[in-house]
Formats: C-alpha cells, sequence, structure tokens
C-alpha cells in the first residue's frame, strides 16, 4: 500500500517534470519563430493594425467630442434601432452567423479609453459615463451589447457653481465631507452649496448668526469671503475688548478682598 502510494506521488513529479520540458520546448520553438523573417514580419503586421485601429478609435472619438450633445443621443439611438431589427438579425441568422455589432465593439474601445468608469446596476457588465451618458456594456457568445441612459446635463447654474468651486480650490479652501453636508472651508469661514447658489457663513466656532445668500458666481463669492473676514474680525475685536474688561473687574474683586 505504501509503495503504491509512493508510486503514485513519483508518477506525479515525473508528469510535471515532463510538463515542464514540453513548455521550455515550445517556448524555444516560438522564440526561434519570432527572431525568423516569418515572425518579424508578422509582428510588423499586427503593429501596423494596432497603430492604424489606434488612429481610428481616435478619429472616432475626436468626431463624437464636436458632436452636440443631441446629436451625439441620436447618433447612439440609430444605432442602436439597427441591431436591435428584426430585419437586420435575420440577414444573419439566414447566413448562418450571429448578428455583428461592429459600432458596439468600436464604442466600447472608445468608452473604456475615454470614458468616467461608474457603477454597472448589473454584475455582470461593465459602465461609463460619456459626453453625459451612462452606457453599460455587456459580453456573451463572441457578442457586444451596449445598453445607455441619458444623465441630467449640467444647467447653466451648475456651471457657474463648479466655477465658484475651482476658484475655492485655488484660493486655499479644504474640501469636507461631514455626511449632513459637503462644505469648503479656510479661516472660519464655511462655504457650501445651497440649492442653486452658494451660502457663505462664519464657522459656528465664532457664534456669527449671519449668512450671506445668493452667490451665483466667483465675483460675488470673493465679496461674501471679504464681507465675512470683516466679521470675524469685529468678532475677535469685540473679544478682546470684553475679555480686557473681564480681567479688570476680576483684579478689582482681588483687590478689594485683600484690602478686607
Amino acid at each position: 500500500m505504501e509503495k503504491d502510494k509512493k508510486y503514485g506521488i513519483e508518477k506525479d513529479v515525473e508528469d510535471l517534470r515532463s510538463d515542464i520540458n514540453i513548455s521550455i520546448k515550445l517556448n524555444e520553438e516560438l522564440k526561434k519563430w519570432f527572431e525568423s523573417d516569418e515572425g518579424k514580419a508578422e509582428v510588423e503586421r499586427l503593429n501596423i493594425k494596432f497603430e492604424n485601429e489606434n488612429k481610428f478609435i481616435e478619429s472616432c472619438h475626436s468626431r463624437l467630442c464636436n458632436m452636440s450633445h443631441d446629436d451625439f443621443v441620436r447618433l447612439i439611438k440609430k444605432v442602436e434601432d439597427k441591431y436591435s431589427s428584426e430585419e437586420y438579425k435575420d440577414r444573419w441568422y439566414d447566413r448562418g452567423f450571429c448578428p455583428e455589432c461592429f459600432l458596439y465593439s468600436v464604442m466600447e474601445m472608445i468608452l473604456s479609453r475615454y470614458g468616467q468608469e461608474t457603477q454597472c446596476d448589473s454584475c455582470f457588465g461593465d459602465a461609463y459615463i460619456y459626453k453625459d451618458v451612462k452606457f453599460e456594456v455587456f459580453h456573451g457568445q463572441g457578442e457586444v451589447h451596449i445598453n445607455y441612459k441619458l444623465l441630467q446635463q449640467k444647467t447653466f447654474k451648475n456651471k457657474v457653481m463648479d466655477k465658484v468651486e475651482s476658484y475655492l480650490k485655488r484660493s486655499g479652501f479644504k474640501f469636507y465631507d461631514d455626511e449632513a453636508v459637503e462644505y469648503w472651508y479656510k479661516d472660519g469661514i464655511l462655504m457650501y452649496r445651497d440649492g442653486d447658489c452658494w451660502s457663505c457663513q462664519a464657522s459656528r466656532e465664532f457664534d456669527i448668526n449671519v449668512m450671506l445668500s445668493d452667490i451665483v458666481g466667483v465675483d460675488s463669492a470673493k465679496k461674501a469671503i471679504v464681507m465675512m473676514k470683516k466679521l470675524i474680525a469685529k468678532k475677535h475685536r469685540l473679544e478682546d475688548k470684553y475679555k480686557n474688561e473681564w480681567k479688570k473687574i476680576v483684579n478689582k474683586i482681588i483687590i478689594d478682598d485683600g484690602k478686607a
């Protein structure tokens, strides 16, 4: 029994050595082929093919970037209607092939290079955001299928608010997210989005019950920050003043107690 067990292990080791030797031999043959004229010619052909494909994808992406959002959506709809039509599918099935979806493959390459990855609603696909459209890419039986959903485009006010956020970042404001609200903070000044505009207020530690709303542009944001700095400075001056007054009162009590 022990002998049979030993023989089984030795057989496994022998098979492993055989596989390794085969792999080494194949690797040597493959290396020789790449160094041959035939191998070099094939590598050159593939390099040219990949380079042409890359130029084609870049060209398609450039054309899509120059499209308006509405034209882009119409193009997607047109491709979807073509590939989902029974007439198109039947033409391929009658020839004994699955329907070809070349444009979906091109779109997938554009999305993987230039799209923003996001969470897919299904666990079986990949999702990207491209030109304010969410695409979900699925693979099955050698085919590529793409679903899409229009996202809400940024309004003019949204874009203005983004400019304010960019200004705050350049001005040294730090971004914080405390789950309840997202805000930007610097030197006691707190800025946060409030509906379709920004709001500016002193942080609670200063106990200033003043809030400047309706900040809809960078200029108004600058003015609000300047005004808030003045309020905070005034608050500090008042605190120092009252602190000094309190010290006088305390000192007077100590002196009077000492005399007593």
